[in-house]
């Protein structure tokens, strides 16, 4: 079994609407947030190697119908240069968590619209490692 099958990559969020009715905040001093979690699974019976290239582990990403990113997780972070390989037991879990801005770098809000959220490795060896999840922001009934 090749290492991107022997994994399960799972994601969850709390909400998958995001009402923005009334008059909307600034984002600079009043920022919104979708809380995500990550847990990579290894369902193999071997041990996998996961090199990371900086300190960061996981990143989240708000994409739009058209495909572009408007916001990540690691948005306006600093993340160490340090190389580290990492092992994965068999049948054991890595959790991961972050707060996804609704907002880009520039503090202007994500439009109304449909869009994906996606979690993954930030591994050089990333085994796919994708949960896409759908999300909604505009005007709810």
């Amino acid at each position: 079994m090749s290492q991107f099958y022997a994994f399960e990559i799972a994601g969850h969020f709390e909400t998958t609407n995001v009402d923005m009715r009334g008059p909307i905040p600034d984002a600079k001093t009043n920022p919104r947030y979708v809380d995500v979690e990550l847990r990579l699974t290894n369902r193999s019976k071997s041990q996998m190697s996961f090199t990371f290239l900086t300190t960061q582990r996981f990143d989240i990403e708000l994409v739009n119908d058209a495909g572009n990113v408007v916001t990540r997780w690691s948005q306006g972070q600093v993340f160490g240069n340090v190389v580290i390989t990492e092992q994965l037991a068999p049948k054991s879990s890595w959790d991961f968590e972050g707060h996804l801005p609704l907002f880009d770098a520039s503090f202007n809000w994500a439009a109304p619209g449909q869009y994906t959220i996606r979690v993954f490795l930030t591994a050089n060896t990333r085994p796919g490692a994708q949960s896409p999840l759908q999300f909604q922001i505009g005007l709810l009934p």
